[in-house]
C-alpha cells in the first residue's frame, strides 16, 4: 500500500469518526445510563461486522489469535468511548478537538519507547510546540473557558486511552485482522459495559436506537480504515491526520450548536497542527511502504 492509499484511509477513517462523535453527542444528552449506550454501541458494533463476515463467508476468521492482548487492547477502548461520551457533554466539539490533539503527540512517544519508531530532536521540539499551543488553547488564565474540569478531565483519558490504543494497534495489526480488532473490540466493549450496566439499564426509544446504529455504523467503518492505514505506514505518520477532524467538527459544532472557537483556541489549533504536521512530514521521509496482506 502506497503513503498516498494509508493518507486516504486515515483521514476517511477520521472523518467518520467526527460523524461518530456528533451522534454521541446526542446519545449523551439522553437520559440513558452512558455505560449502556457504550454496550449498546459495541454490541451494534459486534453484530454489523459478524453481518459482513457472513455475507463474506469468512465467520471463522473473526476470533483473534491472540485473545488476551486484544482484550486488554479493547479495555482501551471502552476507557476512550465513555470518556468521550463524558468530554462531549462539558464542551464543545472545537475545543474537544483540539485537545485530543495532543493525541499523535503522546502516540508519537509512545512508538518510539515501545516500538522503537525513530523520533529526532527537531520532532521531539516540534512535540514541546504542540503542547503549547494546547496550554493557549485552553487560556488556563483568562476569564472565559469552554469547559470544566470534568471535560479536562475526561479528555486527558481519551489521550491517554487512544494514544496507547494506537501504538498497540500498530503492532496487533500485523498478526490480526482489522475485522478480528473491531469485532472482539466491540464484543468485550459489550460485555464489560453491559455488566456494570446491570439492572440499571433502562428502556431505549426508537430515536435512541437510531443514534446508538449510527454511532456503530460509523464507528465500525472508521476503524477499518484506521486499522488498514495503519497496517500500511507508522504511527506517527498516520496519526498526524487526526488533525483534519478540526475543520470537520469545527463547521458541524456551528452548524448544529451554534459553536464558536475563540481567538485562544484558533491560535492553539495552529500551533499544535503545524507541529503535527511537521512530526507527520519527518515520519514520511523514513516511511517504506509496506504490502498490505489479509
Amino acid at each position: 500500500m502506497s503513503h498516498l492509499q494509508a493518507a486516504g484511509l486515515a483521514l476517511a477513517g477520521y472523518t467518520l469518526w467526527v460523524l461518530c462523535d456528533v451522534c454521541l453527542k446526542f446519545a449523551g444528552a439522553s437520559n440513558l445510563p452512558r455505560l449502556e449506550v457504550i454496550a449498546l454501541v459495541g454490541l451494534a458494533a459486534a453484530v454489523l461486522i459478524v453481518l459482513g463476515a457472513a455475507v463474506r463467508g469468512e465467520f471463522r476468521a473473526l476470533w483473534p489469535r491472540h485473545p488476551l492482548p486484544q482484550a486488554l487492547r479493547s479495555l482501551l477502548d471502552l476507557g476512550n468511548n465513555l470518556c468521550v461520551l463524558i468530554a462531549l457533554q462539558h464542551m464543545p466539539l472545537s475545543m474537544f478537538y483540539i485537545l485530543i490533539f495532543l493525541s499523535p503527540l503522546v502516540a508519537a512517544v509512545l512508538a518510539r519507547v515501545w516500538l522503537r519508531e525513530a523520533l529526532r530532536w527537531q520532532q521531539m521540539f516540534a512535540l514541546l510546540v504542540g503542547f503549547a499551543g494546547v496550554i493557549v488553547a485552553v487560556n488556563p488564565f483568562g476569564a472565559a473557558h469552554q469547559a470544566d474540569r470534568i471535560g479536562y478531565g475526561a479528555c486527558l483519558v481519551c489521550v491517554a486511552c487512544f494514544s496507547a490504543n494506537m501504538v498497540w494497534s500498530r503492532r496487533m495489526t500485523q498478526t490480526e485482522s482489522a475485522s478480528s480488532m473491531t469485532f472482539f473490540s466491540g464484543l468485550v466493549i459489550a460485555l464489560v459495559a453491559g455488566v456494570y450496566t446491570g439492572r440499571h439499564a433502562q428502556p431505549v426509544s426508537l430515536r435512541m436506537t437510531g443514534a446508538i446504529a449510527a454511532i456503530a455504523f460509523f464507528g465500525v467503518l472508521g476503524n477499518l480504515c484506521f486499522f488498514f492505514a495503519l497496517r500500511a505506514a507508522r504511527t506517527a505518520y498516520v496519526s498526524q491526520f487526526h488533525y483534519s477532524q478540526l475543520p470537520t467538527g469545527a463547521l458541524i459544532g456551528f452548524m448544529i450548536w451554534r459553536e464558536r472557537p475563540t481567538l485562544a483556541m484558533a491560535l492553539g489549533a495552529i500551533l499544535i497542527v503545524a507541529a503535527g504536521m511537521y512530526t507527520a512530514a519527518a515520519a514520511a521521509e523514513t516511511q517504506q511502504p509496506v504490502a498490505l496482506s489479509g
